[in-house]
């Protein structure tokens, strides 16, 4: 029995020789990982399996589901799930913090946690299992992460054809960046509410060279189709309200490596804030709020961009999805 999510688990089984008893002990892995349990669990069931059977497993378990690019699939939206294992792979914790391991089981794996944490001899096993599997597997956990905002622009500079970005949305060396989940006593993990100790909710990236970004450029066929758009959305208002109402709205996505863990921080008012550093990979905007209709695109390590025409335009919103991640 095994389960396929954003990310895939299996089932890890402990046997006591003296009393028989399992627990079931579930714990995201990588695909390489898994595909090898499942197969050394095969060998001493029915015997080897052949390379095709592996070949197989490895296609069913897609590494995010409801993507539509590869590039979509990499910087993920991310959640407390997603941060507590971020911070396994970029060494904010010590394999011996007994504390951390318990609280990343009642982030990840609460069955597990409310079924045997007062199991003392059980919990000393899984605790255990943990520390193995976070030894193996942390370096494969996800560091590649997007901060979406919304930014206004000015009118559409036909003769250069390009949108720039009004002055009070426009980035200027932009080197720290305030990723915000959700406020720390909403969380509600396992049936506990509040902070969960070593576990930030909220993250504050420093950038590891400034970000300026106060135009960019767009195709003439596809400015008319976010003008004519964007203009529709204040057409059921009275004339004088579509005129002094009307703003042109985008979304940008910042697409964010984070490398390193500095320390944690407390906000008055806010709770708890790791702060890391982190490169920018590159940016997106997009018309709308599901990032469905792409204005244009930049890769930021290399300085590739790309203008998108109407029709690219068209195809990409016509294929692409988002797919929130759910947090408790």
């Amino acid at each position: 029995m095994f389960t396929v999510g954003r990310e895939r688990s299996f089932i890890y089984t402990l046997r006591n020789a003296t009393n028989n008893m399992k627990v079931m002990y579930y714990i995201a892995r990588s695909k390489k990982l898994f595909i090898l349990m499942m197969a050394m669990a095969l060998f001493f069931a029915v015997g080897m399996p052949k390379s095709s059977t592996a070949q197989q497993s490895s296609a069913e378990l897609p590494i995010v589901a409801d993507v539509a690019s590869a590039d979509q699939d990499e910087y993920l939206e991310p959640d407390i799930h997603m941060l507590s294992r971020l911070y396994w792979a970029i060494g904010k914790f010590d394999f011996n913090d007994v504390e951390a391991i318990d609280n990343y089981l009642l982030i990840n794996e609460c069955d597990i946690y409310r079924q045997f944490v007062n199991n003392d001899f059980e919990w000393n096993r899984i605790r255990e299992a943990t520390v193995r599997f976070l030894r193996e597997g942390a370096s494969e956990f996800p560091t590649k992460f997007d901060f979406v905002t919304q930014i206004n622009l000015e009118r559409y500079d036909v003769n250069n054809a390009l949108f720039h970005i009004d002055e009070e949305s426009a980035i200027e060396n932009l080197t720290r960046i305030d990723l915000s989940i959700r406020a720390a006593h909403t969380l509600r993990i396992c049936g506990k509410s509040g902070e969960i100790s070593g576990y930030p909710a909220n993250v504050i990236v420093i950038l590891s060279r400034p970000f300026n970004l106060e135009k960019f450029a767009v195709a003439p066929e596809l400015a008319q189709m976010y003008l004519d758009e964007s203009r529709q959305q204040f057409s059921d208002l009275p004339q004088n309200l579509q005129v002094s109402r009307y703003e042109r709205v985008a979304y940008l996505r910042l697409k964010l490596n984070i490398m390193q863990y500095r320390n944690t921080t407390r906000i008055r008012g806010s709770g708890e804030r790791a702060v890391v550093f982190a490169q920018l990979d590159g940016f997106e905007i997009y018309a709308d709020p599901e990032m469905m209709k792409p204005l244009y695109a930049e890769n930021v390590r290399d300085q590739r961009f790309r203008r998108l025409s109407g029709r690219e335009s068209g195809q990409q919103e016509n294929g692409r999805k988002r797919s929130p991640e759910e947090s408790n």
